[in-house]
């Protein structure tokens, strides 16, 4: 199912043109821009074209959703005007209320392939899901089904102007949401996946298309290994490895990345794999290595080419690397600290269910946010009494004229009469200010009696009248709020990142993980690269990609700062910021322009606050002196004081 918004080439057709296009056999292709002379022009044809053919024409009758259903010479039109023949000047209306949208009409399409014939049925929910995905469900519209070229499809014009609040509704990401919607209608009515914005993975998940990704099966073989496990009913080794656990990773992924940095050896290797519950054995076949789950009876394997299929990976590339295949005596962990662990016991079944509900789920919350558009476009909005402010606003200025004109009969001299202006000038300003302020106030308690609730509270609200979208939304922020606050425990247990200092850079390549004389390496799951000084064991420098950190105990050791500003400026940024302590700012920018003045590869990166950090050091030895001057005259008063006390002494003692 393809989905596709017209655009509009001239903006006097209106609504008119748009539903006498629609709701008629046309022989013009339905992706072509819509040509139509006048509104008007093409309202007379629609009526012309109903009156030549009223024999045509079905009883109209509601559907379960209010909506009315007619058939008119064949074409199936769906709308929720009055009829068919007022619906433009109904839309026309309506939009004529908001004269700040200039261009109202809203016109998209669903295509469907040529060996589908979906049922009337079928293509109408399509469209109530569609609309209610954007938030358009309670605005005006009329849809029909053509059939007048080798793909059925089905043409949709809706009012962008709600017809209560008559508020604008801006489809921001419309096509986004469109490709969105047409992939879940595809997984809830069996039709065929098209290619868009969003896909449908071979687990049935609906994610972001991110361009071709070539996984190690070519599709034949992956077909085979799905009627395998349709089969057996028993998930593959294949499929667990490739399948995304954490953070839109899978496992395959999480051995790549532990391979690729902390394997030096066949021992590694061997040991990597043991924490992944897994081993690995030489082979003739299958890319020269094995990957093996479990033994004896229960002994499963997968070809190793086909979880790595990058050249990098491959045992060829590994030889070269690390040496010659060595053989591995470490037992795989029973509970593997990589994954959740590969178990056949697991019914497909279950999996298939986890990813219907999954989809169901997603198909909920998209038109959970397609209602909270629409409460938010049902919202009233306040709107000043523009002619009871003008009013006041001119009796304000008649005022201020009429004390004017008495001032000018009743002083004569010209300088009383100017104050005396400045003074009715003064009462004017209070006038309007007084004006403004019961205005604002109106304006708040507005505001306070139709609050516009956020999309989480809104969420709750409608979780607690019984809502079972917005409950199993709830759940999921409350159970991504848990994981994430985990993680981010674990990260500053590990690393202590509330006593951290930071360059921040923008555009850095990624540096790869750097052996030293004087740090050791250790590497998160994350990509977090963790630098520790060999003789103390403090952190010395934290890598995390964009930011490059220094520890607390290493940020007044020179030699830790300028291998921290080595690291930062390796990955060739296009600017660096240092933030911390005063400090710690101005010697780390001091040593980022030593480097860049001496080295000319270095000569196009910017330090971004090296002028704020100039001009707090020059404000603070401006406070310094002040405060020095400030002292000084303190100290001069105290010695001016203490020589009047003495001398004051003094002539009290010679007082006769």
């Amino acid at each position: 199912m393809i989905p596709k918004i017209i655009p509009r080439p001239k903006k006097g057709t209106g609504f008119s043109g748009l539903v006498s296009y629609i709701a008629q056999k046309s022989p013009v292709q339905w992706d072509k821009p819509i040509e139509q002379a006048t509104a008007s022009e093409g309202f007379e044809a629609l009526t012309g074209y109903l009156k030549r053919h009223e024999e045509s024409i079905s009883p109209a009758y509601l559907d379960e959703f209010d909506h009315t259903r007619v058939d008119i010479n064949g074409i199936s039109i769906l709308h929720n005007c009055m009829s068919v023949e007022t619906a433009a000047r109904e839309m026309e209306a309506t939009s004529n209320v908001n004269v700040a949208c200039k261009d109202p009409v809203f016109h998209y399409v669903l295509s469907w392939q040529e060996n589908e014939t979906p049922s009337d049925a079928q293509v109408f929910d399509s469209v109530r899901f569609t609309l209610q995905s954007m938030g358009l469900q309670e605005h005006q519209f009329v849809s029909a089904i053509h059939r007048d070229t080798d793909n059925l499809h089905v043409h949709v014009a809706v009012n962008r102007v709600h017809p209560i609040t008559f508020r604008a509704n801006h489809l921001s990401y419309s096509i986004d949401t469109l490709h969105k919607a047409s992939r879940l209608l595809e997984l809830k009515h069996g039709f065929n996946h098209d290619t868009g914005l969003y896909t449908v993975n071979e687990k049935g998940y609906v994610l972001r298309q991110k361009g071709h990704h070539k996984n190690g099966l070519s599709s034949q073989a992956a077909h085979k290994v799905c009627l395998m496990e349709n089969k057996s009913g028993r998930p593959s080794l294949y499929h667990y490895l490739l399948k995304i656990h954490h953070e839109n990773r899978t496992v395959a992924d999480e051995l790549k990345t532990e391979m690729q940095f902390k394997t030096s050896s066949w021992r590694d290797v061997h040991a990597l794999f043991a924490r992944a519950g897994f081993s690995v054995s030489q082979s003739p076949h299958a890319g020269g290595l094995l990957i093996t789950h479990g033994a004896g009876d229960d002994q499963v394997s997968v070809c190793w080419r086909k979880i790595f299929p990058e050249y990098r990976f491959s045992y060829d590339a590994l030889i070269a690397r690390i040496g010659s295949f060595q053989p591995g005596h470490i037992e795989p962990y029973s509970v593997p600290e990589i994954g959740m662990g590969y178990s056949d016991s697991l019914s497909m079944r279950e999996i298939n269910n986890r990813v219907s509900q999954c989809n169901e789920r997603a198909i909920a919350r998209m038109d959970l946010k397609g209602r909270y558009k629409a409460y938010t476009m049902a919202l009233p909005v306040y709107r000043p009494d523009r002619s009871l402010l003008t009013q006041q606003y001119r009796q304000v200025n008649a005022h201020l004229q009429m004390v004017k004109a008495s001032i000018r009969e009743s002083e004569r001299d010209p300088q009383i009469r100017r104050i005396l202006f400045n003074a009715a000038e003064f009462d004017k300003r209070k006038a309007i200010a007084y004006i403004k302020a019961r205005e604002r106030e109106s304006q708040q308690s507005f505001k306070a009696a139709q609050p516009r609730l956020n999309y989480k509270d809104w969420v709750a609200q409608q979780a607690l009248s019984g809502d079972k979208a917005a409950l199993s939304q709830l759940r999921s922020w409350a159970y991504r709020e848990t994981r994430k606050k985990k993680y981010q425990n674990a990260i500053i247990e590990r690393i202590g990142h509330d006593n951290l200092s930071d360059f921040i850079t923008s555009n850095r390549d990624d540096v790869p993980v750097t052996k030293t004389k004087s740090f050791t390496t250790s590497l998160l799951r994350d990509g977090t690269v963790i630098y520790r000084d060999k003789a103390t064991d403090d952190i010395a420098m934290v890598d995390r990609g964009r930011s490059v950190c220094v520890g607390i105990n290493s940020q007044d050791n020179d030699h830790h700062q300028k291998a921290a500003a080595t690291l930062v400026l390796t990955g060739k940024p296009s600017e660096v910021g240092v933030y911390g302590k005063d400090e710690f700012t101005q010697k780390g920018i001091r040593t980022l322009s030593d480097y860049i003045r001496t080295y000319p590869v270095y000569s196009e990166i910017r330090i971004k606050n090296s002028d704020d950090a100039n001009r707090h050091a020059i404000q603070q030895e401006q406070k310094m002196r002040e405060a020095q001057k400030l002292r000084d005259a303190q100290k001069l008063r105290d010695e001016q004081e203490r020589v009047r006390m003495q001398n004051k002494k003094s002539n009290n003692d010679f007082t006769p």
